[in-house]
């Protein structure tokens, strides 16, 4: 299992009839880690990136154009 990371991050709102919410997703390149590495399987560091949440944000979730190329090899390719 892998971490999800981003080089940026989007606050998008939304706005319904009743209510108005915000939520922050990744933007940019998506990268993995390991769960106690300092660097993503790429060699980046992680403290360049901005971190998401595993239970919204998988990597094997992610499309395959915003992933990192080498962090997809390295990682086996995961799906969902």
């Amino acid at each position: 299992m892998v971490r999800t990371f981003a080089e940026a991050r989007v606050v998008q709102k939304q706005r319904s009839r009743f209510r108005s919410t915000t939520r922050v997703v990744p933007a940019g390149i998506v990268h993995a880690a390991e769960q106690d590495a300092e660097r993503a399987l790429c060699g980046v560091l992680l403290s360049a990136l901005h971190e998401f949440g595993r239970s919204r944000f998988p990597f094997e979730r992610v499309r395959d154009e915003a992933r990192c190329r080498q962090c997809d090899e390295t990682a086996g390719r995961p799906r969902a």
